[in-house]
């Protein structure tokens, strides 16, 4: 017999992570916070190419291009069954190649010069796996930790977002300078460029603004 004095429950929906956009001006920010940290570099990365996390710490130097200003993608560090992995993006759209703005390189310059200096310093001591991201002996950084971090980071700074929502950033501040969305598609390496226009890039109040701009232009003066 079933007991009336118990009542069915509905486990409750976890709620979604809250979505916050950086401006631009936010993720350089974001960015400069950064210096002089250990997570410095994959911050620099994501916040500039609008790369995944794991992508930024699966970067090798053979893959960075300083002169031309170019970053390949082709590769993510991963953590599976507790152990790091580097593996192959999911879909051909994933492997890209994306530029990085003149500021970002200078700063890649000097971090490739400091990490020569570290890895001579240390000998055979350096864990020689080409990583542009490591934890200063050439071994990789954990993603659990750099997400944590960056979280710290991000409060320091007074932008209250995730690691992933820079990524976003990148999509509406190349939405906002016109970028088309199949150019944006391609730099985020989405397979289709109505997902990244419906989910990678938010209008702010001056888009809007400048959209009831092309209304009044458009209907003319009032009469």
């Amino acid at each position: 017999m079933p007991n009336a004095g118990v009542r069915a429950t509905r486990t409750p929906t976890p709620a979604k992570p809250e979505l916050v956009t950086p401006t631009a001006a936010q993720l350089r920010q974001l960015a400069d916070a950064a210096v002089g940290t250990p997570w410095e570099i994959p911050v620099l990365l994501a916040a500039t190419t609008g790369c995944r996390l794991g992508e930024s710490l699966g970067l090798r130097w053979a893959r960075v291009d300083l002169e031309a200003g170019r970053v390949q993608i082709v590769e993510a560090l991963q953590r599976v069954n507790k152990e790091l992995v580097f593996s192959e993006p999911k879909t051909e759209q994933a492997k890209r190649t994306i530029p990085v703005p003149a500021w970002a390189l200078t700063r890649l310059r000097a971090h490739k010069a400091d990490q020569a200096k570290r890895r001579l310093a240390l000998g055979a001591a350096w864990v020689d796996l080409d990583l542009v991201c490591e934890r200063g002996d050439g071994a990789p950084l954990l993603p659990d930790s750099v997400s944590h971090a960056f979280a710290k980071i991000a409060k320091r700074a007074g932008i209250g977002c995730r690691f992933h929502d820079m990524r976003h950033g990148i999509g509406s501040a190349l939405g906002k300078a016109g970028t088309p969305a199949y150019v944006t598609a391609r730099v985020l390496g989405h397979a289709s460029p109505y997902f990244t226009a419906a989910t990678y890039q938010h209008a702010d109040d001056e888009q809007v603004d400048r959209a009831l701009a092309g209304l009044e232009a458009a209907f003319g003066p009032a009469t």
